[in-house]
């Protein structure tokens, strides 16, 4: 309980007690937990122990939930957030004071592992690293099933175009049997489990990454993948049904493209043969991630945030 979401939801008010026993000078908090927050945030108020509370966001409908908790929210005294519409959220509709809020990348990437180590394919080549789940009507979720849906229709114009998908899942299965029934054999490729130390190469050959999630910007703060395939040199696409134009929701480390199938080989062909503007979303995204996502920068910083906290 409460079973509103498939993560997140474990609570134990014992919680308490740990906390008691373990008489920390300053608690970190993961905002993915949302149902524990309100009592852990009381107590380390009570007892004048900084709060650090990491924001990954909310599920729309349990956004009207946290404003119930106004005052416990403002109660922290920082916030790290990957996303600046995350910053955005808690400052016009939580109102948190913004000079709490710190952008911080949600995760780090080993830049000494992850870095661009081929040139890039030479026909058109996209990429999938990831969970492979069934399909699911939340775009909030990784959707691998829909990038077979635009390749399907892509193939039509860009024969020569390939895609390759790594990771394993539930719905590894379905997704092998909807590539050919499309007719995607020769398109498609499931590599399945890949060690860590081999996906640089296939980040760096790639044209583009999938990240096939429903996202408001493509920004190296955040996602796992994204920040390995920006290390790479390579650009992100994801989705977003806002975009309206063949152009596509063109940003400074990739694109965003809608669901719609047809609509988005369009834009896919079209941001393919532009391989100047790829070559540009890579370098800018590789800088980012070297400068501000390496773990020595992410750990460097949040030390120095502690220590401000304290």
């Amino acid at each position: 309980m409460p079973p509103f979401l498939p993560f997140g939801n474990t609570h134990n008010v014992n919680v308490i007690k740990e906390l008691s026993k373990d008489r920390p000078d300053l608690i970190h908090f993961n905002s993915y937990y949302l149902w524990s927050f309100p009592y852990i945030a009381l107590w380390s108020l009570q007892k004048g122990i900084p709060l650090i509370c990491q924001y990954h966001g909310a599920c729309d409908f349990l956004r009207p939930l946290r404003r119930s908790f106004f005052g416990i929210y403002r109660s922290a005294n920082r916030y790290l957030v990957p996303l600046d519409d995350e910053s955005v959220y808690l400052t016009k509709t939580m109102g948190i004071d913004p000079n709490k809020i710190i952008k911080y990348p949600n995760a780090g990437v080993e830049t000494t592992l992850f870095r661009q180590t081929s040139e890039k394919a030479t026909s058109p080549t996209l990429l999938y690293v990831g969970r492979m789940p069934l399909p699911s009507i939340n775009l909030r979720e990784q959707s691998p099933w829909l990038m077979l849906m635009i390749l399907s229709e892509l193939v039509r114009e860009r024969k020569d175009v390939k895609l390759y998908m790594i990771g394993d899942g539930p719905g590894l299965n379905y997704l092998k049997e909807l590539a050919s029934k499309k007719g995607l054999d020769r398109n498609v490729t499931f590599l399945g489990y890949v060690d860590h130390q081999l996906l640089p190469e296939h980040y760096s050959k790639s044209w583009l990454t999938f990240f096939p999630t429903e996202m408001d910007v493509v920004d190296p703060f955040w996602g796992g993948a994204q920040k390995e395939s920006f290390a790479c040199g390579t650009p992100v696409v994801a989705f977003n049904d806002k975009v309206s134009t063949l152009e596509g929701g063109k940003q400074a480390y990739g694109y965003l493209i809608p669901t719609d199938s047809k609509i988005s080989a369009k834009i896919l062909s079209g941001i393919i043969g532009d391989r100047s503007a790829l070559n540009k979303m890579g370098e800018a995204g590789k800088k980012t991630v070297v400068n501000s996502c390496s773990w020595d920068s992410v750990i460097s910083k949040l030390n120095s945030i502690y220590l401000s906290a304290l």
